[in-house]
Parts: C-alpha cells; structure tokens; sequence
C-alpha cells in the first residue's frame, strides 16, 4: 500500500498546486476517488456507493461514499473541497453519520489537503484516530492510520487492533499531561534516595521536561513501530540501529535489543551501573 501511497500523494500535490481554491465536485474527482483506490477499494457497484443514503429521524441524509464489504457498509467518506476549511460542523457531520448506521466502524472526513480518520465507538463522538496532510499520508509511522481504512485491514480485522493501540497511546498521554507534576516528583523522590536532597530542586525541574519531552515524543509516533505492514509492504523497516558504547577509543559494549526504546533503556542501565552515571550528572531516571 505505501507504493500507491506514495504515488497518490506525487499526483494529488500537483493537482492542489495547480488549483488550490478547487470546489467539492472536482475535488471528490480528481483526488478522493483516487485516494480511496489507494486504499484498495475498487470502483465497482459491489464496493462503492456514492450518496449513500441514511436515514436520521425524519430526515434522508446522504455520505459522499460508502465502502462496502458484504454488501454492508464499512467505511464512510466525507469530502469537501479544497477551498473549504475543515471544521467542527464537519467532524459532527460524519460523526453523525456514522452513528445512525448499523455498522460503520470507519470514517474518513477530507478537504484533499487534510485526512481525519475516525473509528466509531458506539457514542455520536467518535475517536479521531489523527489528522494528517496530505505530503505526510506515505510517511511511517502515519501510514499505520491510513492503514485503519484499506479494505485488507479492514477485512483482516486489522484496523481495530491498530486503532486499539492509538487509543491506548492517546490515553497514556492524557494521563502524563495530567498528572505531569505527580510523575515529576515521583521521579525525583527515587533519584533523590540515591544521590541525597543537594539536586532536589534541579531534579524536579528535569523530571517535569522529561514528561514533557515524552509527550511529545509520543504524539509524533501515534502507533506501533512494529506493527507488521500489509500487502506489498512486506520487507521489514528497521527502527533503531546497535548502540555501540564506546571509552576511550575502544568499544566497551554493543546493545542490540531491537527498538529504540530497549536499546536506549538497557544502555542508560549500563551507564549507571557500570560508569556511575548518577553520580556525575542528575538525570530523571527511574
């Protein structure tokens, strides 16, 4: 998929270049349709229905596309123009929509520019899985959220176990964010017990940037690294490379666990125990 990816985003930028102020009808045109083919949808009666119909109390509405898999809807699409700003109104329009159909886990809400994709939970706010422009919809690890809406992933049962851990990294973050000062002086109280009160105040300002730095660090990847790709994207991206550790011009060490997240940990281990990190310099460690 990210092969196709990478060829709709090449085409679609020239076409938001050349007509940056284009309405809905030659949007839905010449740039979501293909988007969706680059999800593996095919443009056939069995698989796409365009206006779909939903009824919502007494009202007939009609989604732009409904993807189809056994002859039910999986996915709903909700397009907008390239000159049209997304907005709340928007985001409540698809959530909407998506509530009052029987099935529809999936949704996708785009002006061509920017891609919301949304995973229903069974309330009328849905869960914005994430936002991402359109030079960024081939680019690892935000593919894993394009990945929610291919028809694979979504035959395969996929999407909810990549949506599921999205989720749960949202949660974490709101729960670091939250309780940041909590944390920060956890932190502080554990290294304060190994290199006494004299860094105290320094420790606690150090512990509260590392919950910050880790937040950030956390929005930027909103998905599993290892997470196994799908189709054509079967060779294996490597994350983190062997983190040699090195003294006085000689290798000392090689950490090799597999992700970045081991190897730095098991090398920040080696550093306290083997060099006396803690005793040189105050870092929020636990």
């Amino acid at each position: 998929m990210v092969n196709k990816l990478n060829e709709y985003v090449r085409n679609a930028k020239k076409i938001v270049e050349d007509d940056p102020q284009m309405g809905e009808t030659n949007t839905k045109t010449m740039l979501i349709k293909s988007f969706i083919e680059a999800l593996g949808w095919n443009f056939v009666p069995s698989e796409i229905k365009l206006e779909y119909k939903i009824q919502m109390g007494t009202q007939n509405k009609k989604v732009d596309y409904a993807l189809m898999l056994n002859k039910a809807p999986s996915v709903f699409v909700e397009a907008k123009g390239l000159d049209t700003t997304l907005s709340k109104r928007h985001r409540s329009q698809i959530e909407s929509y998506m509530h009052n159909e029987e099935g529809v886990k999936w949704g996708l809400l785009t002006n061509g520019k920017k891609y919301q994709f949304y995973m229903y939970s069974g309330s009328p706010s849905s869960l914005l899985l994430g936002e991402i422009p359109l030079e960024q919809l081939s680019q690892d690890p935000k593919t894993k959220i394009v990945r929610t809406l291919s028809k694979k992933s979504v035959e395969a049962g996929e999407s909810e176990q990549i949506a599921e851990k999205i989720r749960d990294r949202k949660n974490a973050i709101s729960t670091l964010k939250d309780n940041k000062d909590v944390i920060a002086e956890d932190v502080a109280g554990v290294l304060t017990d190994r290199i006494g009160d004299s860094l105290l105040n320094t420790v606690e300002t150090e512990a509260k940037e590392f919950v910050d730095s880790l937040v950030e660090e956390m929005k930027e990847d909103v998905s599993d690294n290892k997470l196994k790709s799908d189709g054509d994207d079967e060779e294996k991206i490597k994350y983190s490379e062997d983190i040699s550790m090195i003294k006085n011009g000689n290798i000392v060490k090689v950490v090799k666990k597999g992700s970045q997240a081991d190897e730095m940990a098991e090398a920040v281990n080696y550093l306290i125990e083997e060099e006396s990190l803690l005793e040189l310099i105050p870092i929020p460690y636990v």
